[in-house]
């Protein structure tokens, strides 16, 4: 598939791809999720180009999956892909930082997250939630969210997703709303 046609599959711009292919960009949530679709793949197939071998059951730090995704967080996937009936993943958000600049919703799955230091804010619907280390909250992965670290410390978050969203394709996800244009 070329840029172009990625592009016009995923409502993205061209170069705005190129610099994600070239790690020059960091992408939100919700542009992973618009190529993920686009490219009829499950989202974490996007984390790296290949899953550890042999099938261990143990995934070492060293052979985890992580992408830089939103506006400067950091996820690492700790749950193998293919044959997981759950998603984890630990995302380190910088001060400043956030899940991407709009909200976002994907599937209708089970999400949990557990902030494991620091402070958060989840922008839930049209509620939002301060949440600091040991707090937690299930919500549905179908309401708009977003999650943002407005404090000056660094805040990890263990976000749990279940059953793992595979996104609109092959799936019977409903589609993506809430995606900036």
């Amino acid at each position: 598939m070329t840029l172009r046609e990625l592009a016009g599959r995923s409502e993205l711009s061209e170069s705005f791809i190129s610099q994600i292919e070239r790690g020059r960009s960091a992408p939100s949530v919700a542009s992973l999720y618009r190529i993920a679709n686009a490219l009829g793949v499950p989202l974490a197939d996007l984390f790296a180009a290949e899953e550890p071998e042999p099938r261990d059951p143990v995934l070492h730090e060293s052979d985890r999956l992580h992408l830089t995704w939103g506006k400067g967080a950091r996820k690492t996937l700790i749950t193998r892909r293919a044959d997981s009936d759950v998603d984890v993943f630990v995302a380190v958000f910088p001060p400043g930082s956030s899940t991407g600049d709009e909200a976002y919703q994907h599937g209708d799955s089970s999400e949990v997250i557990l902030v494991m230091s620091g402070t958060v804010e989840l922008k839930l619907g049209d509620s939002s939630h301060t949440l600091v280390t040991g707090d937690s909250i299930e919500y549905r992965s179908s309401v708009l969210h977003k999650v943002t670290n407005s404090s000056s410390l660094d805040a990890e978050v263990l976000w749990v997703v279940s059953p793992p969203t595979r996104g609109a394709v092959g799936s019977d996800d409903a589609p993506l709303t809430g995606l900036p244009t």
